[in-house]
């Protein structure tokens, strides 16, 4: 994977000022994150497909919107499991404290069986979402991408490339944040649509790695 490249192809585009910059704009609104991960989604698309301007325009807003809703419904379900199981589990540790408050040894006890049983499983979405991402972006198939055998067989196929990702993933959302916050906050809003293409294209490259390997 060319971490590089996906760093440098936005600054690459003469028009990613304003692309970039609607992007921030629309990060700034409550809803306006479904269309920017849409337009990651495409970002991933024109890696996969070899598209010559792989940094879209916002011209086709409505097909962003429709890849940013599928793309966050895949999320959404994934983690269901772990929303359903820490909502029951910490339901179940305050009624035992509420019923004897000077002992938290079982609440604790709830907790500490959540947290080994979640971090596994968020590991596993953090690498198999961006498998899902891939899928989505090449097949625009909700189905096919919420299939968790098939974001795994693609994990399988790079497994070294995924967990790559996933590693480049989180230490952006750190840093980007770092630097948003020292740029007035504003800032946050800024490196999240820049990282958003970024990411895109790590997606992109990914998955054409990891067909090529099967």
């Amino acid at each position: 994977m060319d971490i590089g490249l996906a760093f440098s192809f936005v600054t690459q585009d003469r028009d990613w000022l304003k692309k970039i910059g609607i992007g921030s704009l629309l990060s700034l609104t409550l809803i306006g994150f479904i269309p920017v991960l849409g337009w990651g989604v495409e970002v991933s698309r024109r890696v996969i497909h070899g598209a010559s301007e792989v940094l879209p325009d916002w011209s086709d807003f409505g097909k962003y919107i429709m890849g940013g809703l599928k793309f966050y419904a895949i999320t959404l379900v994934w983690s269901l499991p772990l929303i359903v199981l820490a909502t029951c589990i910490g339901g179940a540790a305050g009624a035992l404290f509420a019923r004897d408050s000077d002992s938290n040894t079982f609440p604790m006890i709830l907790q500490l069986c959540v947290g080994l049983i979640t971090f596994p499983y968020s590991l596993a979405l953090g690498v198999l979402t961006p498998a899902a991402a891939g899928i989505l972006a090449n097949s625009d198939s909700l189905g096919e991408a919420l299939n968790p055998a098939n974001a795994l067989k693609l994990v399988r196929a790079n497994l070294g490339g995924y967990l790559l990702l996933f590693v480049v993933v989180g230490i952006l959302a750190t840093v980007g944040g770092f630097i948003g916050t020292l740029l007035c906050v504003v800032g946050i809003f800024v490196a999240a649509a820049y990282l958003t293409a970024v990411n895109g294209h790590l997606v992109g490259q990914a998955y054409l790695k990891a067909k090529a390997g099967n």
